[in-house]
């Protein structure tokens, strides 16, 4: 895209300017134009702070469900399938692992956040979007399990797998 036309008769006229967009500055052929100086006309990149404010408190809530309906139930004789808090973890065991993935789950969003690539920034919201899809659906199994049925009731994953399809 050249420069228009209506601003070529500026003398000395930044191109930058009167093309709006520094990639076409550089191919900006109107007599008396300068091309931009270097770093000058890159705008700093602003981090979204909406973004990450709504994204960890959507993650801290789903979280905070998922812990209290997982309580809820090994309070009420069930118990807990992941390996790493074991099959009955006890409460500051159970806060202490739900915290440290909380703050490593933020700390990673918070990067991606920061990132000037869109692609870094959108993986990171995806990421932390089906985290919060994923403790919010187990937070609603974990209310419905009954405990005393004739038949072990457990929560599978956001999407079944192979097993579970047949």
């Amino acid at each position: 895209m050249l420069c228009p036309s209506a601003h070529a008769q500026e003398t000395g006229c930044d191109c930058a300017t009167i093309c709006e967009r520094v990639a076409a500055a550089d191919r900006c052929h109107v007599e008396g134009c300068r091309p931009p100086a270097k770093g000058r006309c890159a705008r700093p990149f602003k981090q979204s702070k909406k973004v990450f404010y709504f994204g960890s408190a959507a993650l801290a809530g789903s979280t905070i469900a998922d812990a209290v309906t997982t309580r809820q139930l090994l309070n009420r004789g069930g118990f807990e399938r992941n390996p790493l808090f074991g099959k009955n973890p006890s409460p500051a065991r159970q806060a202490g692992i739900n915290a440290a993935f909380f703050a490593g789950s933020v700390t990673v969003f918070y990067f991606t956040e920061k990132s000037h690539n869109r692609f870094v920034r959108w993986a990171g919201r995806s990421w932390i979007g089906l985290q919060t899809a994923q403790h919010s659906y187990l937070a609603a199994c974990n209310a419905g399990i009954n405990v005393r049925a004739p038949v072990q009731q457990k929560c599978g994953g956001l999407f079944p797998s192979k097993d579970q399809m047949r």
